[in-house]
This record gives structure tokens, C-alpha cells and sequence, in this order.
């Protein structure tokens, strides 16, 4: 596991998908712009619980998917939802630096070898929700297969560096 950033996210700013009660991703096209994006097409694609990870990063190399959400329909469709959010702002951002890789988020922790995920990587990202009440903190994830994951490593500001400790 590899720690990303913390995101501040209004939960005004959810976007109000219509989840199924059953396994599955949320495929979305790439975004429109480098600067952002006014609409975004979405499909739901069922998927048996035993391969939703292996899956979700499989559907993030088909032609015209920007980003995959992988919904595991036991946990709440808000993290989903949250889950979406953050992937398709990293697809924003990377696809703004040059880095055109679609990007995989899960909203809650499944255990990798329970969803088809042997040998994929998982790096958290924390966010804050603000609700209108206060705040509540979360941990999402991003899942990237051995080679996106190198990259990833290479590309990470150096303000965002994993601390590694002095052995000297």
C-alpha cells in the first residue's frame, strides 16, 4: 500500500449516479478537456464479486475509458459516488501533465485476493467530506497494475514523495 494525497471535497459536488444493487464498474470516457469537463458519458458493467478488481483495471485499457469506479454493491453507493469523484479529478490532472492513463478508484477496502486483484497495486488517498455539518474523513483507493504503478512513482511531485527513513 502506498499513500497519495488528501482531497477536501463538498459533498455538494457528488455526482448523483444512479448505482444498481449489484457488483459491478462505472466506466466513463475520457475527459473533454485538460481543464475540465462539462459532461462525461457513464456505463455501469456488471461483474462477479470474485473478479472486480482484475476487471476494473482489464476495462481501464479498452478504447474510450478515461477512468473505471469499481462498486462493490455491499458497500455504500456514497463511497462510490466519492470514489468517481476523486478518479475522474486524477484523470483531469494527469491528462493535464501529459500522463494519459486511466485511472482506477475503489471507495471502500476489499481484500485483493478475494476480488480477482493478485498482483495489482493499491495506493490510498484520504479525503474530508464536508456534508454541511462537518466533515468526515475518508480513505479511497486507486488501483494500478505493476507497470502503471512504476510510472506513477516516476511521476509523483516531489512534494508528494513517500519519506523513506536515513540510514546512514
Amino acid at each position: 500500500m502506498t499513500i497519495g494525497t488528501e482531497w477536501e471535497i463538498d459533498g455538494a459536488d457528488l455526482p448523483a449516479l444512479v448505482l444498481p444493487d449489484t457488483d459491478g464498474l462505472v466506466l466513463a470516457g475520457p475527459p473533454a478537456a485538460p481543464t475540465g469537463e462539462a459532461c462525461v458519458e457513464v456505463d455501469f458493467l456488471p461483474v462477479a464479486p470474485d473478479v472486480l478488481l482484475r476487471a476494473a483495471v482489464d476495462a481501464a485499457s479498452w478504447p474510450h475509458v478515461g477512468s473505471v469506479t469499481v462498486h462493490p454493491r455491499r458497500h455504500p453507493p456514497a463511497l462510490t459516488r466519492l470514489a468517481f469523484l476523486l478518479g475522474r479529478q486524477l484523470r483531469i490532472e494527469r491528462s493535464a501533465a501529459g500522463w494519459n492513463s486511466p485511472v482506477v478508484t475503489l471507495g471502500a477496502t476489499l481484500r485483493p485476493e478475494s476480488a480477482g486483484g493478485q498482483g495489482l497495486r493499491l495506493v490510498a488517498h484520504h479525503a474530508r467530506l464536508h456534508d454541511g455539518g462537518g466533515w468526515s474523513r475518508h480513505t479511497l483507493w486507486e488501483v494500478m497494475g505493476l507497470r502503471q504503478y512504476v510510472t506513477w512513482l516516476d511521476r509523483r511531485p516531489a512534494s508528494r514523495s513517500v519519506v523513506r527513513p536515513d540510514h546512514t
